[in-house]
C-alpha cells in the first residue's frame, strides 16, 4: 500500500538496523590496517587482502540483489548478518595472513550483502514521489554511525585494544538481528514471490540502465577507500595524534548533506548536486596530500563530507530512477558491484601507490580519479539531453509527414 510519509515501521527499523551494522562496519575500517601492521604484514599486503575481500563480496551483492526481487527481503538480511557475524568471530582468533583473509572476506560479504538487501527493502515502502528524500534520510544511518564509529576504531587501534573491538562490532551486529524481527514484510509480495519459478540467469543479476550508476560509484569507491583504509597510517606518519577528527567532522558534514541532497533531487536536476560535489571532493584530497597540520585535515574532512555525501546520494537516486519499483534490487546490486570494484582496486592501487609514491602523491591521485568521475558525468548528462532532443526530433518529423 502506497504511504504518503516516508516514515513507516519497515522504513525505520530498516534504518536502525542499517546504523548499527554500520556501527561495527565503521569502527572496523580504519583499525584494521594498523592491526594487519601490528602483525607484520606489508602496506601492500594490506592491501591486497582487502582487494581480495571486496572482489568476493562483488559476487555476494550481485547473487543477492537478484534475489532480492525474488524471495523474502528479511531472510535475505537475517542470513546476511549471520554472516557478517561470523567474520567478526574469525576476526578475534586471525593472527596470520589466511585467517586474516578469510575473516575480512566473511565480514565484507556480509556487509555487503546487508546494505544491498536492505536499502531495497526500506526503498520499497517509500512514496514514488518521495523516493529521492527517502534514499537521502536512509543514508543518514550510516552517516550518524560515522560519527563517531571510525574514529572510535582508531582510538581502539591506537590503544592495540583490538580484541574488544572485534567484540564491540560482533555485538552492534547482534543487535541488527535482534531488531530484524520487528520488520514485517508485506503478504502480497511473499505471494508474487512464491509464484516466480523461473530459473535465475544472468540477466536476473546485472541491471543494463544502473550500469552508469555503477560506473560512477566505482570512481566513488576508489576514492573512499583511500581514505578509510589508509587515513590512519598517513595520520601517523604526519605526526597527526587525532586523525580520526577527519572521520567525525567528514560524518556530521554528511549528516546536513544527505537528507538536503534528497530534497533537491525530488524537484531539481541531479547536475545540481553532482557538480558542487564533485568539485568539493577534489579540494578534499588535494587538501590531504598537501596537510601540514591537523587544521588542514579538518578542511578536508569538511568538503570530502559535502562531496561524497551529495554524490553518493544522486548517484544512487540516478539508479533506482533507472528501473521500476520490480527491479529495485537488481538495480541495487548492480550499483553495489560498482562501489565494491572500486573498493577493490581502490585498496590494491592505493596501497601499491602508498608504498612506492608515498601517501601525498596517491592522494593527489585520487583527485585526479574524482575529476575524471566528474567528466564521465557531464558525458553521460550530454549523451542523455542529445539523445531527448533527437527522439524530440524524430518524433516532430513524424507528426509533420503525418
Amino acid at each position: 500500500m502506497t504511504k504518503k510519509t516516508i516514515w513507516n515501521r519497515n522504513y525505520i527499523f530498516c534504518m536502525m538496523i542499517s546504523t548499527a551494522a554500520a556501527v561495527g562496519h565503521g569502527m572496523l575500517n580504519p583499525a584494521l590496517p594498523v592491526y594487519a601492521q601490528n602483525l607484520g604484514l606489508a602496506t601492500d599486503i594490506i592491501g591486497i587482502i582487502m582487494a581480495f575481500a571486496m572482489f568476493i563480496c562483488m559476487f555476494g551483492r550481485g547473487f543477492i540483489g537478484g534475489c532480492s526481487d525474488r524471495v523474502s527481503k528479511k531472510k535475505l538480511v537475517c542470513w546476511s548478518l549471520l554472516i557478517l557475524m561470523s567474520g567478526y568471530i574469525c576476526f578475534l582468533f586471525a593472527k596470520n595472513i589466511p585467517l586474516m583473509l578469510l575473516a575480512k572476506t566473511l565480514q565484507a560479504v556480509g556487509q555487503g550483502m546487508v546494505n544491498t538487501v536492505l536499502s531495497t527493502l526500506a526503498f520499497s515502502s517509500i512514496p514514488p514521489e518521495k523516493m529521492a528524500s527517502g534514499i537521502g534520510m536512509f543514508s543518514l544511518a550510516t552517516s550518524l554511525a560515522q560519527c563517531f564509529a571510525p574514529n572510535l576504531g582508531t582510538e581502539f587501534a591506537y590503544g592495540n585494544q583490538f580484541s574488544l573491538l572485534f567484540l564491540v562490532s560482533l555485538a552492534m551486529t547482534l543487535v541488527s538481528l535482534i531488531i530484524l524481527n520487528f520488520i514485517v514484510e508485506p503478504k502480497m509480495e511473499h505471494q508474487k514471490q512464491r509464484r516466480t519459478d523461473r530459473k535465475l540467469c544472468l540477466r536476473d543479476f546485472i541491471c543494463i540502465p544502473a550500469i552508469p550508476a555503477a560506473i560512477m560509484l566505482l570512481f566513488n569507491g576508489i576514492i573512499y577507500s583511500s581514505i578509510s583504509n589508509y587515513l590512519s597510517l598517513y595520520g601517523l606518519e604526519r605526526g597527526f595524534d587525532r586523525i580520526g577528527i577527519f572521520f567525525t567532522i567528514n560524518s556530521i558534514v554528511m549528516l546536513v548533506t544527505r537528507p538536503l541532497t534528497g530534497k533537491i533531487c525530488d524537484t531539481k536536476p541531479l547536475l545540481l548536486i553532482m557538480l558542487p560535489g564533485y568539485l568539493t571532493k577534489i579540494c578534499a584530497c588535494l587538501l590531504i596530500a598537501n596537510a601540514g597540520s591537523l587544521a588542514a585535515i579538518c578542511m578536508a574532512a569538511g568538503c570530502y563530507g559535502f562531496g561524497f555525501g551529495s554524490t553518493q546520494a544522486a548517484i544512487q537516486i540516478m539508479a533506482i530512477r533507472s528501473v521500476g519499483s520490480e527491479q529495485r534490487g537488481k538495480a541495487n546490486g548492480t550499483f553495489y558491484v560498482g562501489g565494491d570494484i572500486g573498493l577493490s582496486c581502490g585498496s590494491l592501487v592505493a596501497g601499491t601507490l602508498a608504498k612506492n609514491v608515498g601517501y601525498d602523491h596517491m592522494y593527489m591521485t585520487m583527485a585526479v580519479i574524482a575529476a575524471a568521475c566528474l567528466a564521465f558525468y557531464l558525458i553521460y548528462q550530454y549523451a542523455g539531453q542529445r539523445e531527448t532532443i533527437f527522439e524530440k526530433l524524430h518524433q516532430y518529423k513524424e507528426e509533420r509527414k503525418w
